[in-house]
């Protein structure tokens, strides 16, 4: 993970939480615990604002949607490839 980029680490630690804290929606897999872009920049080792970046680029890239501090994976496929392109 060291390797990743700020993208890179912090799909993979959306995917991990999904995998520990996830709750399947019709929308996608929810984290059902409360994240802020502080607590991610902590878990990936960035800023919070390069975390609010690396966030709004996984929403244009439709793999996540944000809804306060709550976080939905909505694109697990989509996540896992990008960390095989770049890992």
């Amino acid at each position: 993970m060291a390797f990743l980029d700020v993208q890179g680490r912090l799909a993979y630690e959306i995917l991990n939480l999904a995998g520990k804290y996830g709750r399947q929606t019709g929308e996608g897999i929810e984290i059902t615990i409360p994240l802020h872009q502080n607590d991610l920049a902590s878990m990936v080792g960035a800023t919070r604002e390069s975390v609010n970046k690396a966030l709004s680029y996984l929403r244009s890239q439709n793999m996540i949607n944000l809804s306060g501090s709550c976080i939905v994976m909505t694109d697990q496929a989509g996540l896992e490839r990008m960390l095989q392109e770049r890992g």
